[in-house]
């Protein structure tokens, strides 16, 4: 059973091809349907369209569906772009590029950045087994491979992410379980970048507790990076939390 569960994480991970940076994705993860309206502009406008996956000192690594390229980027002009971000690949010269943002229109339907469309479904955990969990729907229980260092409590209330090759298949591959009491609703009070190129938000919550949330290449967004303002109420599904003051969040997946 562990060699079958192995091999299915290593099929996921090829799969989704960083669309959750470190595995991005979710991921950061990229929309089929918008790659399509991209083929047009990636001829008449743009190199490529993809997200941004690595920043170095002159060098900008962005991944378009299952392949990765590196483009000589001044490092002036990116200052303003974070990793994860969707940009457009500008060619100025023979080996000079710059980016521009790309916004996506509809973070409604999600996809890989292979273009398989992810599926969510959200429930309560009926059954923990060693290598598997049940959760129970409104419409039917539902079993998937337990991820590494997954454990929670019988009746969490829990969203799913995953793949489903075929419509008629029993077979679903997970991509990633949020834990919907863990979330925590902020406020962005400022937004600034490190110098890794991840974006952090100031934050705080109704009580006036300040946070700071890092919104890693891998963190599952429903919005563009350039339209998350000072002042926006979002959503936020911590992976890691650092007890410390502020209080540090690396972000699963954040909501606007």
């Amino acid at each position: 059973m562990k060699t079958t569960k192995t091999l299915i994480i290593l099929v996921l991970c090829l799969i989704i091809a960083f669309s959750m940076t470190g595995c991005a994705t979710t991921t950061n993860t990229s929309h089929a349907n918008e790659q399509k309206q991209n083929s047009n502009q990636i001829n008449d406008q743009y190199e490529t369209v993809g997200e941004i996956i690595v920043l170095e000192e002159d060098t900008v690594h962005v991944l378009t569906g299952d392949v990765a390229e590196i483009f000589k980027v001044d490092q002036e002009k990116v200052k303003d772009f974070y990793l994860g971000e969707t940009v457009g690949v500008k060619k100025i010269s023979d080996n000079q590029f710059e980016l521009e943002k790309y916004k996506i229109n509809n973070f409604d339907v999600k996809h890989t950045n292979m273009g398989h469309m992810i599926l969510t479904v959200s429930g309560k955990i009926k059954e923990m087994k060693d290598d598997k969990f049940i959760m129970s729907t409104k419409d039917e229980d539902m079993e998937f491979e337990t991820p590494d260092e997954f454990s929670l409590e019988k009746g969490t209330e829990i969203t799913v992410d995953y793949l489903k090759f075929q419509p008629e298949s029993q077979e679903k591959i997970l991509i990633d379980v949020y834990d919907e009491t863990s979330k925590i609703n902020l406020t962005v009070t400022h937004i600034r970048r490190a110098e890794n190129g991840i974006m952090v938000l100031d934050t705080e919550d109704e009580k006036g507790l300040k946070y700071e949330v890092y919104v890693l290449g891998r963190s599952v967004l429903n919005f563009n990076h350039s339209d998350l303002k000072e002042h926006d109420e979002i959503t936020v599904y911590p992976e890691v939390i650092r007890e410390i003051y502020p209080t540090q969040i690396d972000a699963k997946m954040i909501k606007k």
